[in-house]
Parts: C-alpha cells; sequence; structure tokens
C-alpha cells in the first residue's frame, strides 16, 4: 500500500481516487464507492459503466496500490475537512433543513421535514415555517450510509430551493377561470412557459403582472417608450424572459410563498440562464432583463438570500456585456436605477446610486439653491428632525407644485433625486426613531405624488409596513416620541394609514396591524393622556395634521372613506373630558 496522499489522481471508467477523503468517487452517479473489493466490482459492472474483461482487470489493479478509506474513516474525514465548499464530483442535491435543529435534521424530502417539524417542535398545520431551504450532499447513496451535510455551490445561479413533490404542497393561487379573450403576450408565453394556455392568461391579467412588470417596462401600454418590447427588444422570442417574468409574477401573486408552480418556473428560469451563460454566442439583453426581473423579484417579496444571488449575478453580467459590446437601451439603462433605488427604499442592505450609464437621470439639485418654504408642521419640529430631511421636505413642496407645468422627464428626475437623497440619509446619518418615521413619510408622500414613471403600490405598502414596526415597539416608543407638537404625530399615522389602504393583498396583515394600532393609540390617548397639554384628543390637532404638512393630492379628503380612520378620528375628538 502507499501511503494516504492529499493528490486526486484519473483512474479510468470515470472513477476518481480523491485524497482528501481517501475515498474513489464515481464521477458519472456522483457518489463515493465502497472500499469492499466486491461493492467497487459490483460497480463497475453496473449500469453506465458495464467493465468487462481487461478494463475491470486494469481499474482494480490501479485501486490495488491506493490506500483507500472505509466508510467510516470516510465519514471521519470529511467531518474534519469540513466547509461550505461541495466536495468536487460529488452531487449536489436540493434539500430541507430544520431551523431549529441547526444542521442535525437535513432531508432531501419535503414532506419529511414537514412531518419533523410536526412530531418534534409541535407545528400545527398552517403554522410557522421552520425549515428552509438548502443544497446537500451525501458521499454514499445506500441508506445505511448515507449522511447529508450541508453546502455552498459556487457557480453562478446554483443556488436553488428544491421542488417539492406536487401531493405534498400545493399552490395557494385559485384555480383558473375561463377567460375569453386572451392577453397579447399569451400566445408568444405559450411557446415558452410549462404552464397550460388558461393559466398563463390568468396571470398575465393579474394585477400580480403589473407589479412583477415595474420598474422594468409598463404593462398597460400607457407609456409606449417604457413597453416590454422597447426596453428588451429580444424579449418576445426569449425563453428565459418569459419564463423569469411569469415565475416574478407567481412569486408576487403568492406573497414568496413557495409553491410548486413557482419553483418550477424559477428552476426553469435558472437553467436557461445557464445555457446562455454557457454559450455565449446565444447572448443577448433580455438575458440581462430575465436577472433583472429576478432581483426586483426578491426584494418585492422580502427574499433576502435571492436578492444577494441576483444582485451579484446582475452586477457579472452587466460587466461581461460591456466586454462584449452588448447595447443595452436607454430605457433599459433607466430601468437598472430603478430597479437599485427600489430594494434600497425596500431594504437598508444595497446602497443606492445612479449607475454610471445614466448620469443626467437624476435632478441636479445644487442648481436650484433657493429652496421652497416649508409647511408650518414641520418649520414647528426644525430643531427635531436633520437638515438633509427639511432639504427633501422642501424640495417635495417644489416638486408638487410642478405636477402640471413640468415635463415627464423633468418630474421622473426630481422625484428620483429627492428619493435617493432620502435613501442616503437613512444610510449614511443615524436618525433617531421620529426622524426615521418622518422620513419614511415623506418617501411615500414623494413616491405616491407622482406615479407616471412606475405606478406600483407595494412600494408605498412595505415602507408604511417599516413605519408600523417602529411605532408597535413594545416599549410604546411611539406615544413618547413629541412632546407638545402631537399633531406630528397624527400627520404620521395619517400617512401611514392612508399608504396601507393602497394594499392589493402583498403585505400579510398590514391592514389588520394599522386597525389594531389605531384603536389602541385612541385608546391610550383616552385613558392615559400623555401629558398636561396633550391636545390630541381636540379637533385643533387634527386639524393641523391635516393641514400643515405635506400630503398625497386627495388623501386628506378620501379618509372619510376608510371607516378605521373614521373611527379613530370619532375616538379621539370624544376623548376631550
Amino acid at each position: 500500500m502507499i501511503p494516504a496522499t492529499k493528490d486526486s489522481r484519473e483512474l479510468g471508467e470515470d472513477l476518481i481516487y480523491y485524497g482528501p477523503l481517501r475515498a474513489i468517487i464515481c464521477r458519472l452517479h456522483g457518489i463515493v464507492i465502497n472500499s469492499a473489493d466486491t461493492a467497487i466490482k459490483r460497480h463497475l459492472r453496473s449500469k453506465g459503466h458495464r467493465s468487462r474483461g481487461q478494463k475491470l482487470t486494469d481499474v482494480l489493479h490501479k485501486l490495488s496500490g491506493l490506500s483507500i478509506a472505509d466508510v467510516k474513516e470516510i465519514h471521519r474525514l470529511q467531518l474534519k475537512e469540513s466547509s461550505s465548499k461541495p466536495v468536487p464530483h460529488i452531487r449536489i442535491q436540493d434539500g430541507w433543513k430544520c431551523t431549529l435543529c441547526d444542521d442535525e435534521f437535513l432531508t432531501t424530502s419535503l414532506e419529511l421535514v414537514q412531518r419533523h417539524a410536526g412530531t418534534v417542535h409541535g407545528r400545527e398545520r398552517l403554522g410557522p415555517i421552520y425549515w428552509t431551504a438548502v443544497k446537500l450532499q451525501t458521499l454514499f447513496s445506500e441508506t445505511k450510509d448515507r449522511r447529508y451535510f450541508v453546502v455552498t455551490p459556487t457557480t453562478l445561479y446554483q443556488t436553488l430551493p428544491p421542488t417539492p413533490p406536487s401531493s405534498v404542497i400545493l399552490s395557494r393561487v385559485s384555480s383558473p377561470f375561463t377567460i375569453t379573450l386572451k392577453h397579447p403576450f399569451a400566445e408568444i408565453a405559450e411557446r415558452h412557459a410549462p404552464l397550460s394556455s388558461s393559466r398563463i392568461n390568468h396571470l398575465l391579467k393579474s394585477p400580480a403582472f403589473k407589479c412583477a412588470s415595474m420598474p422594468i417596462f409598463d404593462d398597460t401600454l400607457s407609456n409606449m417608450d417604457l413597453h416590454m418590447k422597447s426596453v428588451f427588444p429580444e424579449c418576445d422570442e426569449s425563453p428565459v424572459w418569459i419564463t423569469a417574468i411569469l415565475y416574478s409574477t407567481v412569486q408576487i401573486m403568492n406573497r414568496g410563498a413557495i409553491t410548486t408552480e413557482g419553483l418550477r418556473l424559477q428552476r426553469r428560469t435558472i437553467k436557461l440562464l445557464n445555457e446562455k451563460l454557457t454559450l455565449r454566442t446565444a447572448f443577448c439583453t433580455a438575458a440581462v432583463g430575465a436577472i433583472m426581473v429576478l432581483k426586483a423579484t426578491a426584494y418585492k417579496t422580502n427574499d433576502s438570500n435571492g436578492l444577494r444571488i441576483h444582485s451579484q449575478g446582475l452586477s457579472q453580467i452587466l460587466e461581461y456585456a460591456d466586454k462584449i459590446d452588448l447595447e443595452l437601451t436607454p430605457a433599459a439603462r433607466n430601468a437598472l436605477f430603478w430597479i437599485d433605488l427600489g430594494a434600497s427604499a425596500y431594504g437598508d442592505d444595497i446602497v443606492a446610486s445612479p449607475t454610471p450609464e445614466i448620469p443626467k437621470l437624476v435632478w441636479p439639485r445644487e442648481l436650484c439653491p433657493q429652496f421652497a418654504q416649508l409647511p408650518v408642521g414641520f418649520q414647528r419640529n426644525e430643531r427635531r428632525l436633520p437638515l438633509l430631511l427639511l432639504e427633501c421636505v422642501a424640495d417635495l413642496v417644489e416638486f408638487q407644485a410642478g405636477l402640471e407645468s413640468r415635463t415627464t422627464d423633468q418630474l421622473g428626475r426630481m422625484q428620483a433625486s429627492i428619493e435617493l437623497r432620502l435613501l442616503n440619509l437613512a444610510q449614511t446619518t443615524r436618525v433617531d426613531p421620529l426622524a426615521e418615521l418622518v422620513r419614511l413619510a415623506v418617501y411615500i408622500c414623494c413616491y405616491c405624488s407622482w406615479m407616471g414613471t412606475w405606478n406600483i403600490s407595494i412600494l408605498p405598502v412595505r415602507l408604511a409596513s417599516k413605519m408600523m414596526a417602529i411605532m408597535e415597539h413594545p416599549s410604546g416608543l411611539f406615544s413618547r416620541l413629541v412632546d407638545a407638537d402631537v399633531d406630528l404625530l397624527l400627520w404620521l399615522l395619517f400617512i401611514c394609514s392612508s399608504a396601507v389602504e393602497l394594499d392589493e393583498g402583498y403585505v400579510n396583515d398590514i391592514r389588520s396591524r394599522r386597525d389594531c394600532f389605531l384603536a389602541s393609540f385612541a385608546q391610550e390617548s383616552v385613558c392615559h393622556k400623555f401629558n398636561e397639554e396633550f391636545d390630541a384628543v381636540t379637533d385643533i390637532a387634527m386639524g393641523r395634521a391635516l393641514q400643515n404638512y405635506v400630503y398625497v393630492a386627495g388623501w386628506v379628503e378620501q379618509r372619510r372613506r376608510h371607516q378605521s380612520w373614521i373611527s379613530f378620528e370619532k375616538t379621539l375628538s370624544g376623548a376631550e373630558g
């Protein structure tokens, strides 16, 4: 026997000696072969190899001079060498792990991990999810020797959740109904997507498709410059683009929940993307668009892992596009900016900045040194709020004043400038909870004041959800943020409540959370007056809240259509005593 070595070597017949584990790996089947002579012979004679005669003798002769570990020793060496990197040549499988058991419970069966969560952790049906999708490897295929371990594939777009059996998890989307008129895009999509014609038509006509399309293209046809083919000319004949946009629609419709349909579309999208990246001659702008869709879908559905993966993938694919001189349309480059801006608005882990290719998109604030006059409510709170935030408020007043007189291009630039500065304020300056609430409320007002570019309500609703998270702090933080200027509190509540009314069902429990908080806040003001000068119970404070700040056109008048806000106002007005 030769001594153990870290080297790996080819043995023929798709067998490899892998030194770190002192194991024989079958590259054809992606497994380690048991070191017993009978097991090796049996494997080489099996389907796939069918080694006989001199070929079999030659391989066995090469094996006779190697130090091959037994099953227990190989497992021990694997644990010793344990890392997130996959073992070379071993098949990577889709799997699940129990989040409460760390890496102690790993399986390739969704049914087993669901059963484990119920029997071991007491999970009830439709209760919280105690498992997450992972990538797994096992060195041996036989049940008695199988030991799964988690790995992180290094290949771009290889990290995907497994497809659950259709008998285990069902789509939460209602079954499609008969539609007589087809969506214009349906006929094209039917040629490439693994869905029925009626299902495709239903998806394309749903509000989720409109949400999925923005901020990449405008599916309403109200702006032909931002129509799908104007942004990505090859998209109507690109399977990867079509599959990606349908996947996005399904995920948004299901609020990011894992479904058989969504995973099937996701896996097909990634497979087609990998083919595009492998066959560089077939690379096109529609592939870039597909990754843009995946990134936008990730942040719309709170998929932080997907956002990280697709942000990295988009950066790499854009670099490659530049190397081969693949030109994106101006509309596609603008969409890149809006995607980054949207990702930063949803989450704070991506710094929004104008992409180098479109420096003229953002309005040059420095060219307009004069600020509009601040509304009275903000003037009273100047000392409590950062100067940069107040400057954004002043610009918002100017922006709203010019909605009728400025061009679409001017409005888009000015709106992008205000939103970008509001995001950078949160990422570069440490602000207190009051300033953060005001920042979010001003962003909502800016976004909803003019939706001529991207008319998608999910963003302001998510920002309202962020506001709710601060307000719902268990320490009662919100009720103690301001002393005398209670009207500022009421304005924040009004903007948050109005934004929640835009929800189309994409944010779980946002309406019920809003209603509960309004009721509890009103009751607390009645029973425990925050201080002697607390005038939230008077019509004066409510009047100030609805007149002295910034708003979206029509929201103040429309508040009387919202039952929860009407009840809130009535409770406050009757609280004086």
